[in-house]
């Protein structure tokens, strides 16, 4: 019996430990200055590790921090990156801000490669909407062709 005792309180400090090691639950939720509501579709990354996750359509996300986490980066397409310290906080809400740099032209090629204009040395046709409408076709690609 005595042996009992210490055997079963060392397999339940065992069995618990990684209890310890899970890290913090983290939430919040992601907007932006220019909408009410949440942001979906943001990404929230752990900063210095490949854990993360995206925020769901009310722009809320879920997240558990290991205790080498210090900041969480969030970003999305058409918006300024974010880093946010976590601090001990469980709560962490953002907002995001619109990104004002934006290209002047992008190429699709028939490859479906996207570049900037200038970076290509090969000869490219630039077709005005105007002159579609000027053609009167009925569709899109019937007008461009011959272009």
């Amino acid at each position: 019996m005595k042996k009992i005792v210490p055997l079963s309180l060392f397999m339940l400090v065992m069995n618990s430990s990684p209890l310890w090691a899970q890290g913090n639950q983290l939430s919040g939720t992601v907007g932006t200055d220019e909408q009410t509501g949440g942001f979906p579709g943001a990404t929230v990354v752990i900063k210095g590790t490949s854990i993360g996750t995206v925020t769901d359509a009310a722009g809320a996300y879920r997240l558990t921090v290991p205790a080498s986490g210090t900041a969480l980066i969030f970003s999305a397409v058409g918006m300024q990156t974010i880093e946010e310290p976590i601090g001990g906080r469980t709560t962490v809400n953002v907002q995001l801000k619109a990104d004002t740099k934006q290209l002047t032209e992008v190429i699709i090629t028939a490859l479906g490669l996207k570049g900037e204009r200038d970076k290509f040395a090969s000869s490219i046709s630039t077709v005005d909407g105007k002159n579609l409408v000027k053609t009167g076709e009925t569709s899109l690609l019937t007008g461009l062709s011959g272009k």
